[in-house]
């Protein structure tokens, strides 16, 4: 699929071209940083609070799924905080709900709207979630670049609503891909899924858009493989998924959620007990590239540089900890009932 061509040729006029100008490239890399000015990107870039130590003050930028051209309009006139903002606001409702929250300083609760929401769910609840890889060079038959594959799952399954946690922990199911058998490993992944999930009640997810597409992932690519019965077990599993993101919008909102849902987010306000902090993989990224580098060998070359090389162990330690934040998010939500 692909052949070496000598680019050598067309690199040295750049070499020579770079080192005639390396002195002006040298001294604006070494050069005092500017200052920094605040702009609507702030809100995505991960060193905000590099460039600004009181980025989180600027609380116009925690409320939910505004548009830059908003954001920028309000700060070009001086707007920062969500206490500045003129009646009427042009806010939909949540983002009006996450304003007023902001500014008496107090959590949000709409119990009837979180009742609504969870009481639709029905035991046993399964809470269901993947882990996956997106190489760039496809690794599997009837996959394209980039494409999204399911190398692993957690699976913590409540049977009724009155569980002790201990129940619920030990009902607990993993699955994590082997590397060196990426192909039988995902056909045995969606295999071990179908046999470990309950045949009734609502699978739980974080964000069901994720969990959703990759079942839907799995089951057109082992259709391809020629798995159409393997395919067609997973075809039910969509009409059972729930969404606790969603729950926990429609009903709650703590102004230290700082404008986010995601469970990274939602975890360290709501159970600060539980936490990521101390594992050798904590998040999903890092996972990604960990079992990447384990498909394409890479872990010796990792080691060689110095770097610390994160074991199945710990891949797994990370998905379970994925599945069991959900299980206390529930919980936490149930006892604001």
């Amino acid at each position: 699929m692909f052949a070496e061509i000598e680019c050598l040729a067309l690199a040295e006029p750049l070499i020579e071209a770079y080192e005639a100008d390396s002195g002006r490239i040298e001294g604006f890399l070494l050069d005092t940083r500017p200052d920094p000015l605040l702009r609507a990107e702030c809100k995505g870039c991960e060193r905000n609070t590099e460039c600004f130590t009181d980025f989180y003050d600027h609380t116009i930028f925690q409320i939910p799924r505004i548009t830059s051209a908003v954001l920028q309009g309000w700060i070009d006139e001086g707007i920062t905080r969500v206490e500045q903002i003129e009646e009427p606001t042009g806010l939909n409702a949540n983002q009006e709900r996450v304003r007023q929250s902001i500014i008496t300083g107090q959590p949000f609760l709409d119990s009837n709207a979180l009742e609504e929401e969870l009481c639709a769910w029905r035991y046993p609840i399964a809470y269901l979630d993947f882990e996956t890889i997106a190489p760039a060079v496809p690794i599997l038959p009837n996959t394209k670049p980039y494409e999204q594959i399911v190398t692993q799952f957690s699976l913590h399954i409540a049977q009724n609503e009155g569980d002790s946690i201990c129940s619920v922990r030990s009902n607990h199911h993993e699955y994590l891909a082997d590397p060196l058998d990426l192909h039988a490993s995902v056909i045995g992944l969606a295999e071990a899924m179908v046999n470990a999930l309950p045949t009734e009640g609502s699978i739980m997810t974080y964000h069901q858009a994720f969990e959703e597409g990759r079942i839907r992932w799995l089951m057109n690519w082992l259709t391809d493989q020629g798995e159409e019965g393997l395919a067609r077990q997973l075809e039910p599993l969509l009409e059972r998924l729930v969404d606790l993101e969603i729950a926990i919008k429609a009903g709650y909102y703590h102004p230290d959620f700082r404008g986010s849902y995601s469970i990274k987010g939602v975890l360290p306000v709501m159970i600060p007990c539980l936490t990521y902090t101390g594992l050798a993989v904590n998040k999903g990224r890092l996972a990604s590239c960990v079992f990447s580098n384990m498909v394409l060998g890479r872990e010796k070359e990792v080691r060689q540089k110095g770097l610390q090389t994160p074991t199945r162990e710990d891949l797994k330690k990370y998905c379970e900890l994925d599945t069991w934040a959900m299980v206390e998010l529930h919980r936490k939500l149930l006892s604001f009932l």
